[in-house]
């Protein structure tokens, strides 16, 4: 069996929420501990991707997507003197402390389920004979459960 991956090949296996077969069912398969543990961090964030990708088209999503992108920014890269009501109620270090914290932990959570994911040589097996097809949030398969 070939074991030889390209960037866009195991980038697609690594970071898919799920694996779905050539007839659309999804693939149940033996997670290890590592891959466990990762996919129970990063199913908050795959859930909320997929919805906003599924209702980005309606008004106040746009709005509500907008204004917190808006919001994050200032709050990591200015100090603005009117987040002074802000500033009392949540102060901007801890904000940005604790922004800091949850994408370093997404981060080792995708490294944990990505290792564990190549460590499993049947799924990789699988991966590489071309049964299965990678289902990232958003994707219109019929099971949504991540």
């Amino acid at each position: 069996m070939d074991t030889k991956w390209s960037w866009r090949e195991g980038f697609r296996f690594a970071f898919a929420a799920k694996f779905v077969s050539r007839e659309g069912v999804p693939y149940a398969y033996p997670k290890g501990k590592l891959e466990a543990f990762g996919t129970a961090i990063l199913r908050h964030l795959y859930m909320l991707i997929d919805w906003l990708s599924r209702h980005l088209q309606r008004f106040h999503v746009i709005l509500l997507v907008t204004a917190v992108a808006a919001v994050t920014a200032l709050f990591i890269f200015y100090n603005i003197p009117a987040f002074l009501f802000l500033g009392k109620l949540f102060p901007p270090q801890w904000i940005r402390f604790f922004f800091f914290i949850y994408c370093e932990c997404l981060l080792a959570a995708a490294g944990c389920r990505a290792f564990g994911r190549f460590q499993n040589q049947k799924l990789v097996n699988e991966w590489k004979s071309g049964k299965l097809i990678a289902a990232f949030p958003g994707d219109r398969t019929q099971h949504t459960d991540y």
